[in-house]
C-alpha cells in the first residue's frame, strides 16, 4: 500500500512539472539568505503534521536555513499567529483555507495548503521549497 501511495505521489509530481509547475531548488550547502522564519503547519491534532515538520527541520538544518519549524493543532493555531511567518496546513484542510486567511489576514501572514504529495510523503525538503517561494512572494 505504501509503495503504491509513493509511486502515486511521485507521479503526481512528474505531471505537475511536466505541466509548468516550478518548484524552486533549495541551495544543496551553504543556506538561503533569509532572516529566520518561523514556520507553523497545522492538522487535525498535529500529530501527522508534526512528522512533517521534524523533515523539514531536518532539511533545514543539512540546508543551513534559518527556520523554526512546529507543527500545531487547529485549536492552537490562533495564539501562536503572532509569532508566525506563515501558516502552511494539512490538504485534508483545504475546504477550511478561507477561514485560515481570515484568522491569519490581521498579522499579515500567508497561509498555504500542503500538497498531498508532500504531506503523504512527509518530503520536509519540497515543504521548504514551497515555504521559501512563497515567501518571497509574499513579499
Amino acid at each position: 500500500m505504501q509503495s503504491h501511495l509513493l509511486h502515486s505521489a511521485d507521479v503526481k509530481l512528474r505531471q505537475r512539472k511536466e505541466h509548468g509547475v516550478k518548484f524552486k531548488s533549495l541551495p544543496k550547502e551553504g543556506g538561503h539568505k533569509m532572516t529566520q522564519k518561523h514556520i507553523y503547519l497545522c492538522c487535525g491534532g498535529g500529530l501527522s503534521s508534526g512528522f512533517l515538520a521534524q523533515k523539514a527541520r531536518a532539511a533545514a538544518k543539512k540546508l543551513k536555513i534559518d527556520a523554526t519549524i512546529e507543527a500545531k493543532s487547529e485549536s492552537e493555531v490562533t495564539q501562536y499567529l503572532p509569532k508566525m511567518d506563515i501558516l502552511c496546513i494539512g490538504p485534508h484542510y483545504e475546504f477550511r483555507l478561507k477561514a485560515f486567511e481570515e484568522m491569519a489576514a490581521p498579522y499579515d501572514i500567508p497561509v498555504i495548503v500542503i500538497p498531498e504529495e508532500i504531506y503523504s510523503m512527509l518530503d520536509g525538503k519540497a515543504l521548504l521549497n514551497l515555504v521559501v517561494d512563497t515567501l518571497e512572494k509574499y513579499k
